[in-house]
This record gives C-alpha cells, sequence and structure tokens, in this order.
C-alpha cells in the first residue's frame, strides 16, 4: 500500500488508459476477447474467465469513458475499430476469436465484420444474451415500437396480479427509477457541460446512455459466419425468445442457440457463471478443433500470441 500510496503522489504521474485488460493473459490456446456489456465494465468477467481455465487466454474490451471523461468513441462501427486496434497489439492476425456479452455482442459483431472485410478470418464469435441488431433502418423503427408494447404488456401482466397496495407500490417504485434517472442525466450533463470529469457515482448511468444511443443508431450487415448465442431464459426475455431467434437468423448464415436457465445480471455470477463457461469451452474446443484440422489441409505461417507478454 506504501508504495502505490508513493506512485500516485508523484508529480505529473497520470494511469495509462487501454480499452484491452489481461483478464487471464496466459495460456497456450488463441486468445479469446470479450467486449462489455452496456455498462461498460469489465469486473464481472473475472470469474467468467477463471471458469474457462488456466490454459485459455482472455482478454476485456472496457468502454474508453469509465475514467469520466467525454466518450470519443459513440458510434458502434468507431467502438469496433478502436477494440480491434488494440487487440492486434495482442494478436497481430487471425484466426479471432471474439464474443460480447448484451450490447457487447452488436460491437464484437460489427468487430467481426470489419475484420472479415480486411481479410482475417474469425473462426468463432459468441453472444450472451444480446438482441439481434436491425438490418434496416425500418425493421428498426419496427423493433423500437414491438419492444414498446411488449413492456407495457408486461407492466399490464405483472399489475394484473397485484393487491390494489402491492399496484400503488409497484407504480412508486418505477416512478422513482425515472426521476432518478432524469437526475443523474441532468447531473452528468452539467459535467460535460463545464469540461470537469464525471463523478462516479454517475458514470454508469453516462455510459449506458452512450451505449444506448450507439445502439439505436446502429445498423448491422448480413454476417457470412456462425455464431454461437447464449439466453438467459429467464421469464421476462422468454417473451422475445422466438423474435430474438427470428432477428438472428435473418443476420448471420449460420446460428446456435443455447438456452440457460438464469437471469440477465446472473450470467456471470456465482454459481451461474459455471453452466455458461462449460457452455461456451465446448463450442471454442469445437472451433478451435476446427481450424487445427484446416491448418493441417493447408499450411501457412504460424500466428503468433503475444499471451502473458
Amino acid at each position: 500500500i506504501d508504495r502505490l500510496a508513493d506512485i500516485l503522489r508523484q508529480q505529473g504521474w497520470s494511469a495509462s488508459w487501454s480499452s484491452l485488460v489481461p483478464i487471464q493473459p496466459r495460456g497456450t490456446k488463441p486468445p479469446l476477447f470479450w467486449v462489455h456489456g452496456g455498462g461498460g465494465n469489465l469486473l464481472h468477467f473475472r470469474k467468467f474467465a477463471e471458469q474457462l481455465g488456466a490454459d485459455q487466454p482472455f482478454y476485456g474490451l472496457q468502454a474508453y469513458c469509465l475514467d469520466g471523461r467525454p466518450a470519443k468513441l459513440t458510434r458502434v462501427e468507431d467502438m469496433a475499430a478502436h477494440y480491434i486496434t488494440e487487440l492486434r497489439t495482442v494478436q497481430a492476425e487471425g484466426p479471432y476469436y471474439l464474443g460480447g456479452h448484451c450490447f457487447g455482442g452488436w460491437v464484437a459483431l460489427e468487430m467481426a465484420q470489419q475484420l472479415s472485410a480486411q481479410g482475417e478470418q474469425v473462426a468463432f464469435l459468441a453472444c450472451t444474451d444480446s438482441s439481434p441488431p436491425p438490418l434496416s433502418k425500418e425493421k428498426q423503427e419496427l423493433d423500437a415500437e414491438q419492444d414498446w408494447r411488449d413492456k407495457m404488456k408486461l407492466h399490464r401482466d405483472n399489475l394484473a396480479q397485484l393487491s390494489r397496495i402491492a399496484k400503488l407500490m409497484y407504480f412508486i417504485k418505477r416512478t422513482r427509477t425515472k426521476l432518478r434517472a432524469t437526475y443523474e442525466r441532468l447531473a452528468y450533463k452539467f459535467y460535460l457541460r463545464i469540461g470537469i470529469p464525471i463523478p462516479q457515482a454517475l458514470r454508469v448511468c453516462y455510459i449506458f446512455d452512450v451505449n444506448a444511443r450507439a445502439q439505436c443508431n446502429y445498423i448491422a450487415r448480413p454476417y457470412a459466419g456462425l455464431i454461437i448465442l447464449l439466453w438467459a431464459d429467464h421469464d421476462i426475455k422468454r417473451r422475445f425468445h422466438a423474435h430474438y431467434q427470428e432477428g438472428w437468423r435473418r443476420l448471420a448464415t449460420g446460428v446456435e442457440n443455447y438456452d440457460l436457465p438464469i437471469g440477465h445480471t446472473d450470467v456471470f455470477r456465482d454459481p451461474h457463471v459455471r453452466h455458461v463457461a462449460e457452455r461456451l469451452t465446448q463450442c471454442l474446443a469445437r472451433a478451435q478443433a476446427t481450424h487445427a484440422a484446416r491448418a493441417d489441409t493447408a499450411p501457412r505461417s504460424a500466428t503468433t500470441y503475444n499471451n502473458g507478454g
């Protein structure tokens, strides 16, 4: 602790910043790069990386504005391009193994698209609990309208099961949530206007809003590859399950669906993270074996990884 305090006291010292975080950098297998969700943080991926095994290098990609400064990357396409630049410091060429959670699934998809356009091979692409991005502006508007209808129906169904007092408490709780979000938005906009870093307590709201706007403006392209989808099959998600699966099938050449009986926020928490990691490990092993077989039949220069650097 004393040494850390000495470093922080040094005049002119500032923390280095990178979106690429080596959560588990060692191992002999090709590295797996995983993109943050809507909150931008990677702390909850630590147990996930441990469950994948000591021989599987695992790198997280975190949001650029976690330090409270204004976001420089506000489009999915720009985030993907920046993350590709950073992951190339570990792996200069393909095949690449990519994944993302929720919003991160969209960014990982765009990364796969950009890497493919650059002539690189993407051997693996996985998304955990990610809704499908739209293929057109018209589809985007229809999806937004459908999501609003589904949420309203969900609220009506919930209210129908409650007593009068419980209905009132339900309304009060959601009103408080809306008011708090409104206050946080006004507060972080004030800090941005005066040029002061956003306080820690407001950063989650800011990052969620940045990523939500990026998501609203993103139009995907058809993906000529296989996407592994791991679904948190809880009650709310189950209502949209068929709709989501149909959207992914329209987007990708191949889709594999795996349902997990857990909630959206439980995907990377004990004890559920073990089941997610087991399923993903199976899919990873198959992709790695497929690439190894292709490499044997079509020799090329070996790919090197800067694992453990």
